[in-house]
């Protein structure tokens, strides 16, 4: 990896390219003035990150997998949280205002549909997962009964 433009831009190492191409550039949006550009946003790259980890895990199993998506949630997670903290601070949302779930009273959130991988993922059995062995009995029953 190479950084091009600091914080925006960065030069990756590419493997098994037919046309002889050795990198990609992944391009982040910009809006420091002077210094726009597109481009997309850190939650997007771990979201295909994590889309990736189950492909690879859909592939050949790996109890590590339920580790790395784990993780790369709560990174996502973070992220948003920032920016949801960020929104209240400028007055953009005011979070007494969020409709809120019925079954558990917090922020209702809606959901896109699942890529296949994470359909797959998400829906086999992963009795080796470090993450079930942690959880506890009343948490399994209710996973595991949706």
């Amino acid at each position: 990896m190479r950084v091009i433009e600091e914080g925006h831009v960065y030069e990756l190492n590419s493997i098994d390219a037919p046309n002889g191409l050795k990198t990609q550039v992944l391009t982040f949006c910009n809006r420091e003035p002077g210094h726009e550009h597109p481009g997309t946003q850190t939650q997007e790259a771990i979201r295909v990150a994590i889309d990736r980890t189950m492909h690879c895990d859909n592939c050949l199993r790996w109890e590590g997998n339920d580790l790395i998506i784990y993780h790369l949630r709560m990174a996502l997670v973070l992220h948003e949280a920032r920016a949801l903290i960020r929104k209240v601070e400028k007055g953009y949302i005011m979070p007494e205002n969020i409709e809120t779930d019925p079954r558990d009273g917090h922020f209702l959130l809606s959901k896109l549909p699942n890529s296949d991988d994470s359909t797959e993922y998400e829906n086999k059995a992963k009795p080796d997962s470090p993450l079930v062995k942690k959880m506890p009995n009343f948490c399994r029953k209710k996973a595991a009964n949706g």
